[in-house]
């Protein structure tokens, strides 16, 4: 807890002693505090952390205007990005140690929901693309490392239309180029192909997936993928919520590049539930499709 931290813990104890402990007294506080405050998340997130889940009261002004106020500064400081969704682990480990999972799951939906809603109105508003490129930048970046916003269909659909114009004229980075990004690789099953060439080269210089947190990085990918084959093998709508290609023919070239990054090593350590998940994938897709394996793992 850094200088700035400490100050703001400070201020918050001396809230709950003057409201004799009224919870609902000192997060009204935090609200008008963080009304007339700056980098909120990366500057004050101590305070900022107490009105994590203040979603309600919706026809209140100030908490639009905090609403508005956030997303606004989240849009233009990658740092308040960040330092949010880091935020947002914590608690979520928090709470699960706390109460159960059902209904923990059921908490942080609803601030997917806010999430998904805050990324949609910054895209719409970054109307000049050449203009508001920093903007961009720091969505398309919360976007790739938390695909999971990507399942709302009109962000999914603005975000692709934004990143295959970022993408035409400018280099999008991520720092390290050894890091993995997963939002990168769902762009390999993207309807777009300029996106999904633009998703290879990046995938592949990203390097191998040999480390444990490269997997658990891309195991949810998995999960989507075989959801999304079982509804295709029995012939049902694909899901809104699903951010891959409709087109099957994509799902593969996109799983052939996805495979190509394994090493041996993976195989090795995550053998049994890896072979379990491709297998499943292989056979589902081979069984709608007459689709032939051309691709070599190693």
């Amino acid at each position: 807890m850094n200088d700035s931290e400490a100050e703001d813990r400070k201020l918050i104890q001396s809230w709950y002693q003057e409201y004799n402990q009224d919870e609902a007294l000192v997060k009204t506080q935090c609200l008008q505090f963080c009304l007339y405050k700056d980098h909120l998340w990366c500057q004050h997130s101590e305070i900022t952390k107490e009105l994590l889940f203040f979603y309600g009261q919706k026809n209140n002004p100030d908490v639009k205007r905090f609403l508005d106020r956030v997303g606004d500064q989240m849009a233009h400081c990658l740092d308040c990005t960040l330092k949010y969704w880091n935020v947002k682990t914590i608690q979520k480990d928090l709470l699960l140690s706390k109460y159960t999972e059902e209904s923990v799951d059921a908490l942080f939906a609803i601030l997917k929901e806010r999430d998904q809603e805050r990324v949609l109105q910054s895209l719409v508003k970054s109307s000049d693309p050449a203009r508001d490129m920093s903007v961009l930048s720091t969505l398309l970046h919360e976007c790739f490392h938390h695909p999971e916003l990507l399942e709302h269909p009109t962000l999914r659909k603005i975000f692709l239309e934004k990143l295959e114009y970022v993408i035409s004229g400018y280099t999008l980075t991520f720092g390290s180029p050894e890091k993995k990004v997963s939002g990168v690789f769902v762009m390999l099953m993207n309807d777009r192909k300029s996106i999904r060439q633009w998703a290879l080269a990046n995938v592949r210089a990203m390097g191998k997936i040999d480390e444990l947190d490269d997997f658990q990085l891309i195991h949810p990918i998995f999960d989507k993928l075989v959801e999304f084959i079982q509804y295709y093998q029995k012939g049902e709508p694909i899901p809104s919520h699903c951010y891959f290609s409709d087109n099957i023919v994509d799902i593969w070239s996109g799983i052939s590049d996805l495979l190509d990054q394994f090493t041996l090593f993976t195989f090795k350590v995550f053998s049994l539930l890896l072979l379990l998940i491709i297998s499943l994938i292989i056979i589902l897709i081979l069984h709608i499709y007459n689709l032939e394996w051309t691709f070599k793992l190693f």
